[in-house]
């Protein structure tokens, strides 16, 4: 199914390279929103442009607004979008999860679909369990 996948950024490292990587070979389309990033990341920003559209703020505004910035672009400029995810840049999501839930929007039109994690034992303190849907 063709998604648009959102993923700000604030200030990324070379993780999201993998992920931008990742979810275009699923076939999606990708929006990042640099978020006020340093100069520094400029480069990398440059780069994932060959794969995805690239917006920038001028100065860091949070992750909803991020969000925020990208949906009112999808309504301006891209209509025909089958479903529209978002992703962190920093891993924590994986894109083969994002593709379970991408594909589930497939079967129930005009749902809101979410991945949620169980919080248990053996969940790391940084990330979840693997996606369950």
């Amino acid at each position: 199914m063709n998604a648009t996948i959102i993923i700000p950024a604030y200030n990324p490292d070379e993780k999201l390279r993998q992920i931008v990587d990742q979810v275009w070979d699923l076939g999606n389309q990708i929006i990042l929103v640099d978020d006020g990033s340093d100069s520094s990341c400029m480069e990398l920003f440059h780069e994932l442009s060959e794969k995805a559209i690239v917006i920038h703020h001028k100065q860091n505004q949070g992750k909803g607004a991020a969000i925020k910035t990208v949906l009112m672009y999808i309504k301006e400029n891209i209509w025909d979008s089958g479903a529209i995810g978002v992703m962190d840049a920093d891993g924590q999501h994986l894109p083969e999860d994002m593709e379970k839930l991408v594909m589930h929007v497939k079967e129930k039109e005009d749902a809101l679909v979410l991945g949620v994690r169980r919080i248990g034992k053996e969940m790391p303190f940084r990330s979840g369990n693997p996606l369950r849907i």
